[in-house]
């Protein structure tokens, strides 16, 4: 009996590991087959149509290509597409199907619920708080409805966490070798996803407390700044060409919310978003009994007390500075967060679990069991057909509106106030209205550089007398969605 306890003991974290990946799963299982929809969807549908051109367009890493791109090539860089470019290398073996992104992000998720369990035990040594911090990431609500979903932000979490376990680890035993891939995914993750230089301030804050407390210069640490250079020469090329980005450059320096508004904004965040979408309700006990203990246990006189302080500080002033972005829709603005307000989730919950009373170890226990099913009553609903987030007719006649015109040739498509969601389901190229407004003149100068065909929800579009004259055939009405034919003669309208 004392081997098989033994036994259980030594792998009682693949156990666990196996558990919450296992429940993950089926919960997610009916969502692997399903198109892309929901809140987000237009982040997720150009991240995938991305993929879709590096698979069948051009494979070049330098050259992500997006559809809304007029009669040019469509060229647009904004974050480093490794993610994107190696899914496009599964989508040239197994063909263009979106349930390979959906299994794809499902393991990077998986991998970084198993790096979050590396970063409680190099943090904690102890497998029970890293155990708790990895099972409630894994139902964090967000990151579950993240977790099947092609964002870059997944892959980035993903390099961020197993980048923080690695630099852990070589504090904790010195090894070089996991500095240097501390330092790399850290890079990586950077490059992914640029907030994620953010993970950087944890070794920098670590060697500036080792230099105050009279350790000296790890000169070791010099490994960052160079791996972190793919990525800074990589943004300073690209972020003065990003006009469609200017409010995530200009923080809340470029926004138009006044005070109140912002303070609304934060109010918002803290109440709502943070305990409902990214914790979970059934981990607040958990989490506000790690902020307790930490001060309980004095472990704000620890040496890696300012060393999380410092990482918690600049995260924190990010998410001042990128407040009236975020409002209080972009969840995954605060992946960052996310393993600094788990480890708390698993330190509560384990000191908890020590506690003599019975009561208390069971209150936990039942708020372990709970998360899944809070998680999953709160996410469940965004995968509905019937509400995508969009006009559902595209969701529901995709085929026959793509089968309608050569996929070659250049339309005009709206109305898409994102100018990616209609791309990605039509799977053309060209040009985007919104707003429900097209004028003759605009649609005349569409149609003489290249613009064959017009896909429209629009009927103030479409049925205007003056832009009548420039549609030709209608070919398919499907619901809402009409597509017709363009005169080819726009030269005529050149002065």
């Amino acid at each position: 009996m004392k081997a098989i306890a033994g036994f259980l003991r030594r792998f009682d974290r693949i156990f666990v590991f196996f558990l919450v990946a296992t429940i993950s799963l089926a919960l997610h299982w009916r969502v692997f087959p399903m198109d892309l929809m929901s809140i987000h969807v237009w982040r997720q549908t150009e991240t995938q149509t991305t993929i879709v051109n590096f698979c069948e367009e051009d494979f070049n890493i330098l050259n992500p290509k997006k559809n809304d791109r007029g009669n040019s090539n469509g060229i647009f860089r904004m974050e480093f597409p490794i993610m994107q470019w190696t899914f496009a290398g599964f989508l040239k073996l197994f063909g263009n199907h979106i349930a390979i992104s959906r299994i794809l992000t499902f393991l990077i998720s998986l991998m970084t619920v198993w790096g979050m369990y590396q970063v409680g035990w190099n943090l904690f040594q102890q497998r029970l708080p890293a155990m708790i911090s990895m099972g409630a990431l894994t139902f964090s609500p967000s990151f579950f409805y993240y977790s099947v979903n092609p964002m870059p932000d997944n892959f980035s979490l993903c390099c961020g966490v197993w980048g923080i376990s690695l630099f852990l680890g070589f504090v904790r035993q010195g090894k070089i070798v996991w500095l240097l891939l501390s330092a790399f995914m850290l890079g990586l993750a950077t490059l992914a996803k640029l907030p994620f230089v953010l993970f950087y301030v944890f070794p920098l804050a670590w060697g500036i407390s080792q230099f105050l407390r009279n350790r000296g210069f790890v000169f070791q640490l010099l490994a960052f700044p160079i791996l972190l250079s793919p990525a800074a020469m990589w943004y300073i090329s690209v972020i003065p060409g990003w006009q469609s980005a200017t409010p995530v450059v200009a923080g809340i320096f470029g926004g138009e919310n006044n005070r109140d508004s912002m303070l609304e904004i934060l109010y918002g965040n803290l109440t709502s978003v943070v305990p409902e979408s990214i914790l979970n309700y059934a981990a607040i006990p958990m989490f506000l009994a790690g902020i307790w203990f930490v001060f309980r246990n004095n472990l704000h006189r620890n040496e890696w007390f300012p060393v999380f302080l410092s990482w918690f500080l600049a995260m924190t002033l990010f998410f001042v500075y990128e407040l009236d972005l975020i409002g209080t829709v972009h969840d995954y603005y605060l992946f960052p967060f996310l393993p600094f307000l788990f480890l708390a989730v698993g330190y509560g919950g384990s000191k908890l679990l020590e506690s003599k009373q019975q009561w208390v170890r069971g209150f936990v226990l039942l708020c372990l069991a709970a998360l899944p099913a809070t998680c999953y009553i709160r996410m469940t609903p965004r995968w509905n057909p019937d509400k995508p987030g969009f006009n559902k007719d595209l969701l529901l006649y995709k085929e026959d509106l793509r089968n309608a015109v050569p996929d070659t040739a250049l339309c005009i498509i709206g109305c898409d106030e994102s100018h990616y969601i209609w791309h990605y389901y039509l799977n053309k190229r060209g040009w985007t209205f919104s707003h429900r407004k097209l004028d003759a003149e605009t649609m005349k100068d569409y149609i003489s550089k290249g613009a064959r065909y017009l896909y429209s929800d629009a009927r103030e579009v479409d049925e205007n007398q003056e832009m009548k004259e420039l549609l030709g055939k209608m070919l398919a009405e499907k619901g809402s969605v009409r597509v017709y034919e363009l005169r080819e003669s726009g030269n005529r309208w050149k002065k």
